[in-house]
């Protein structure tokens, strides 16, 4: 009787599996087809350039227009730096001479990358997430849930609940602790560009509107020397948010329902970044 019941519930698996394809093997409706999320290389590959630091010999020649495929490397490594650099043709011919055939296309992108690729400064990027701050739960959970009802609008812009939980967010003790340690941690890492003279505006101080980011930034720049870090504006643009997407599969209504938060949250958060 089990072995009869449980080939029932078997067979009804695989009915309900066939006749929920449609289900099963969910994709994006053409209406949604331009917010869709698109790999540069499908699932399992790895895009090895994803940080576009690694160029394929033609994506070089097509930045640099010249003509593809290359027939001679070696007028080609002279054309990018006779474009992008002071360098002599004699120094040009010399680094030719002593590099072998097999090595030019490599050093043709090499090249590229020092002196054609966005020039040659290097812009340093430290991300730093705020100290351990109070979640204040209770008043969340009553601000965007409610009646017990979820809030849609909780966090977007002009929602007028959401400053409300913003400001009781502050940081705990330890956090200011985690502030302070980290700010004299960067005052050692920047040294050189903090006591250098003529670089005043060279180390710049970005953060979020909110409370708890405002709170770590203030702790970091009292860590660092006065008159040398230039502190911007807070910017709504780099607060917090989930990374906005479509999942899939994906309930009925979910689409709709996710479809401003790819608009409005996505937006942002490029113009952030």
């Amino acid at each position: 009787a089990i072995a009869a019941a449980a080939g029932t519930v078997a067979l009804q698996r695989a009915a309900s599996c066939e006749a929920d394809d449609d289900i099963r093997f969910q994709d994006l409706p053409a209406e949604y087809e331009e917010q869709r999320f698109l790999p540069a290389r499908p699932y399992p590959a790895w895009d090895r350039n994803w940080d576009y630091c690694e160029p394929s010999d033609r994506e070089v020649a097509r930045a640099l227009r010249h003509a593809w495929p290359i027939a001679d490397y070696a007028d080609a490594v002279r054309s990018l730096y006779a474009e992008h650099t002071n360098r002599s043709s004699e120094r040009v011919e010399r680094l030719l001479e002593r590099t072998p055939e097999a090595e030019l296309p490599a050093l043709y992108r090499r090249a590229y990358l020092e002196h054609a690729y966005g020039g040659a400064p290097t812009r340093h990027i430290i991300l730093v997430r705020h100290g351990q701050y109070d979640e204040q739960r209770p008043l969340s959970r009553a601000l965007s849930r409610p009646a017990g009802v979820p809030d849609r609008d909780f966090g977007m812009p002009l929602d007028e609940a959401f400053p409300r939980l913003d400001a009781e967010q502050t940081l705990t003790p330890l956090g200011r602790q985690q502030a302070t340690a980290t700010g004299r941690r960067i005052a050692e890492m920047l040294r050189g560009a903090l006591q250098e003279e003529g670089r005043e505006a060279h180390v710049r101080l970005h953060v979020s509107t909110l409370t708890r980011a405002k709170e770590t930034a203030d702790l970091i720049a009292a860590e660092l020397p006065a008159g040398r870090v230039r502190r911007l504006a807070p910017d709504p643009n780099l607060a917090e948010g989930y990374p906005p997407a479509h999942r899939i599969p994906y309930s009925k209504g979910a689409l709709a329902d996710g479809a401003r938060e790819v608009h409005v949250e996505g937006a942002r958060m490029e113009a952030a970044y």
